[in-house]
């Protein structure tokens, strides 16, 4: 019934397409996942004339269940495409140049209709240019990590240290120090565990290596992993890191995020970015036991 009734429905809209837009997936719980996927995959992905895009986090969504002669949800691969990661045009380290384009259209987009309540004058094309000092803006999608939350917030920082001046390097290393103590610190103060395994990444990774990324097996991840990356205090940068010396061993490639060591950049001593499986793999368990 369901079926029919979505199919009733794109075909009223013809010739355009119908299309349904799921975000927040894993928000849903995972043991419900593959049950809702099952719905789609039974009454709306037959359907002529419709599209559904669904937007999750990868390691918080679970599409497909195995059964003994069939299976319980959607096949990626098979049923729907994995099509597009955001991070790869979001996170500076991976494009600088799509994700700078992207941050500026969408402060353009942010400022714009409130600037034009209050200026009497046209509001200026280059918003960025005209808020922003020298490297400021730069430093501020590295900062973001790829999150656009997190760059309208430190962003909102940083306009309230430069007062009714331009928004510098330092009043976005000040504002990115700020916004993570206040938001994302807390977050894993009350798990110990999170808060344990981020403190000996920090001090190995950034401290003793002189680096901000590290690859990690991509089997059996620590629970605690994942906690970081939803806290967005750890970021994935590259999946399926192949180590020649091991080719049936695949590691994860992540980046600490940019709050843990902004305190550390007063002297342009920046982590640097390396993703060498010799040099960057990081043994989780020794460093708990040490």
């Amino acid at each position: 019934p369901l079926s029919r009734a979505v199919q009733t429905v794109a075909d009223g809209v013809r010739p355009a397409r119908l299309w349904l837009l799921l975000d927040e997936w894993s928000s849903v719980p995972l043991d419900l996942q593959p049950f809702l996927a099952d719905l789609l995959r039974r009454s709306v992905l037959p359907v002529r004339g419709m599209t559904v895009k669904i937007a999750a986090i990868e390691h918080r969504a679970r599409f497909f269940v195995p059964l003994d002669d069939d299976y319980l949800g959607i096949e990626v691969g098979s049923d729907a495409a994995s099509a597009v990661s955001l991070d790869d045009a979001l996170v500076f380290g991976r494009s600088p140049a799509a994700a700078q384009a992207f941050f500026r259209e969408l402060f353009g987009n942010h400022v714009r209709p409130i600037l034009a309540s209050m200026l009497r004058t046209p509001v200026p094309g280059a918003f960025v240019d005209a808020a922003f000092d020298g490297g400021a803006f730069p430093e501020l999608v590295r900062a973001a990590e790829g999150v656009p939350r997190d760059a309208i917030n430190i962003a909102a920082l940083a306009a309230q240290h430069a007062h009714d001046g331009k928004i510098t390097l330092a009043h976005v290393r000040r504002a990115a120090r700020d916004w993570y103590l206040r938001d994302k610190q807390s977050v894993i103060s009350r798990d110990d565990d999170a808060d344990r395994v981020l403190g000996l990444l920090v001090d190995e990774v950034v401290g003793r290596r002189r680096c901000r990324t590290f690859l990690l097996p991509a089997r059996d991840r620590p629970a605690a992993i994942d906690t970081l990356c939803d806290a967005r205090l750890l970021h994935i940068l590259k999946r399926g890191v192949v180590d020649p010396r091991r080719p049936g061993r695949l590691y994860d490639g992540y980046a600490i995020d940019y709050g843990c060591y902004v305190a550390l950049l007063a002297g342009n001593r920046r982590p640097a970015d390396v993703f060498t499986v010799d040099k960057a793999v990081v043994d989780l368990e020794r460093l708990g036991s040490s």
